[in-house]
């Protein structure tokens, strides 16, 4: 009978700490820092950084006291720190890493990653994991474009950035404002600094006209023999060329 009545008054007593809005006490894993490795990562347009995708957690009320990636390969390295906050939540993070020395590649690269707390003893998490790197293509959209030949088409800047290891394919910008829509190419070139070029969008349709309107890039490259893409898009305003 008291077995049951202790059992009774520790249900009664979670039932009432719920209906008064208390949190349940942390599950003993989320009391633990955790960092974990996700693939692929992402080489920068100038060779220079590897963006590293994380899992990251610091428990609550701890001292952080380290959260450090560190990214190898055969011809550079790097490593930095990152910062977390500590309410036991765990998050994705992404860290941008620079090269110590020589220019990141395309391919893979070994990356290291540790997170260190503190309450009274010193408790850490550590992954590591070798990870394809994959380029990145940064474009970047302008927000104005300029009609010609009277709304036959307009005229829009678009900005892109990729390593010199890849090769620009046939990339578009779509232009909308209704009733009127087009799309224009281009071939980006990659070197990895920014390029802006001029694309024009003829109207497949009914004429543009100046006033708001909705643009997107889909920027295309190959590396390694494999195809990858960037995008930007928003709001665009249409003006008089």
């Amino acid at each position: 009978m008291k077995s049951k009545q202790m059992r009774r008054g520790v249900v009664t007593g979670l039932a009432s700490l719920i209906l008064a809005g208390g949190a349940l006490p942390a599950a003993a894993g989320e009391r633990d820092p955790l960092v974990e490795i996700g693939s692929p990562a992402r080489l920068a347009p100038d060779s220079g950084s590897i963006s590293v995708e994380l899992t990251a957690r610091c428990p609550a009320r701890r001292t952080l006291l380290d959260a450090r990636v560190r990214v190898a390969q055969p011809q550079a390295s790097g490593e930095t720190s990152f910062t977390l906050v500590c309410d036991g939540v765990a998050r994705d993070v992404t860290v941008d890493v620079p090269s110590a020395g020589g220019s990141f590649e395309t391919g893979q690269a070994r990356v290291d990653a540790v997170v260190s707390v503190q309450q009274g003893k010193v408790t850490e998490a550590r992954d590591s994991a070798v990870v394809a790197v994959h380029p990145i293509a940064a474009v970047h959209l302008a927000g104005v474009a300029r009609l010609e030949g009277g709304g036959e088409a307009v005229v829009v800047d678009v900005t892109v950035a990729c390593p010199a290891s890849s090769t620009g394919r046939v990339s578009e910008v779509s232009v909308f404002k209704y009733p009127a829509d087009g799309t224009g190419s281009f071939v980006p070139a990659c070197d990895g600094g920014p390029h802006t070029v001029t694309v024009t969008v003829p109207a497949s349709g009914e004429p543009f006209r100046a006033g708001a309107g909705f643009a997107a890039a889909n920027v295309v490259i190959e590396d390694g023999g494999a195809v990858f893409d960037g995008l930007d898009y928003g709001d665009i305003e249409i003006v008089d060329g």
